[in-house]
């Protein structure tokens, strides 16, 4: 109807460049508060004791909707072979087989299904394809992502949102576990990229009061 709004659920910071029409609204990500009684929490919270808070943690997460990468996967792992003073936790969506990424260091947890709007606020990095999800809660909880878009629907635009807005990096398919830590490590130590995200976290508190308003008034 032309005279409803139309709630997008994005950052007007994150997207390209376009004239938006009126009715259109950035509301940024309605991003639920973490269920302490999800699924994997109770893995995930003995995990978190058990490492030092000052290690640097990597999420990494493909998604729900397409079939798990394993052989990515495992040059992830490799990763975390190589450098011992970092954790990863992996998030399978329900979509994978944990038997499938072989003995795993102590420094990685695998997760069939992962609480992960309670992992992120301690991520310093993210790897992801790129879907939307990941992205909004990423940038709620102020964390800059490496992409491995997997061209699925949205993943290659999503991707290229994140290159212009510079709240990460991307990553090649045919990146080695070598290379892979050299983009995190980059990302970690990028304080600007820092700087930038807080800034996109405490925007989307304000717009998230935006979009309250906008819904009573559509309402009345």
């Amino acid at each position: 109807h032309p005279t409803i709004p139309l709630l997008s659920f994005n950052l007007f910071e994150l997207e390209l460049p376009h004239e938006p029409s009126p009715l259109v609204h950035y509301v940024g990500p309605m991003v639920r508060p973490p269920s302490s009684h999800s699924s994997g929490s109770e893995e995930w919270n003995r995990f978190r004791r058990a490492r030092l808070a000052e290690r640097p943690l990597v999420y990494c997460s493909l998604g729900t909707y397409w079939a798990i990468d394993h052989g990515f996967l495992r040059r992830v792992i490799a990763v975390f072979l190589e450098h011992r003073e970092w954790d990863l936790v992996i998030g399978l969506g329900g979509a994978g087989d944990p038997d499938q990424l072989g003995p795993l260091p102590e420094n990685v947890l695998v997760l069939r299904t992962a609480p992960q709007t309670a992992i992120l606020p301690s991520a310093a990095v993210c790897i992801t394809h790129g879907g939307a999800t990941t992205l909004a809660e990423c940038t709620a909880a102020a964390v800059p992502v490496l992409v491995y878009s997997g061209g699925h629907v949205d993943q290659n635009g999503n991707a290229t949102r994140v290159a212009r807005s510079k709240t990460g990096a991307l990553g090649l398919q045919d990146d080695t576990s070598t290379r892979m830590g050299e983009r995190l490590s980059e990302l970690m130590a990028d304080d600007d990229l820092k700087h930038r995200l807080e800034s996109l976290r405490v925007r989307v508190d304000e717009v998230y009061n935006d979009a309250v308003e906008i819904i009573a008034v559509a309402a009345e």
